[in-house]
């Protein structure tokens, strides 16, 4: 009985902590298709997990490349973007992944001559 109540309450909160893509979703569910908060839980992961995004890697780093007419900063951020997505990332790997990156300049050649 308590079981019951509990998952009640549960599916009556749970649409007001949606937004966007998420409400649309509960919308679009058929009327009296969910009986209980476990299986409101279970379609929406098997909805939604997919579209999860993936963790990045170091080789994400390592297979980025400074596109042809990107400015220097414009590059820095794109790749700072993508250094702050990988969970612990060893900054000697992220340092040689950035000079790898770069395309052929002064800057490059000082990098070269005097690692930082």
């Amino acid at each position: 009985m308590v079981q019951a109540t509990l998952d009640a309450m549960w599916c009556r909160v749970f649409p007001a902590t949606l937004e966007g893509h998420g409400r649309a979703w509960y919308s679009s569910l058929a009327h009296r298709s969910v009986v209980n908060f476990g299986q409101l839980r279970n379609k929406f992961l098997a909805h939604f997990t997919p579209l999860r995004r993936h963790r990045r890697s170091t080789m994400t780093l390592v297979n980025l490349k400074q596109n042809q007419g990107e400015s220097l900063i414009d590059f820095m951020a794109r790749f700072n973007m993508e250094a702050l997505s990988i969970k612990n990332l060893d900054q000697s790997i992220a340092m040689v992944a950035f000079q790898n990156a770069l395309r052929a300049s002064p800057f490059t050649q000082s990098l070269a001559k005097r690692p930082p």
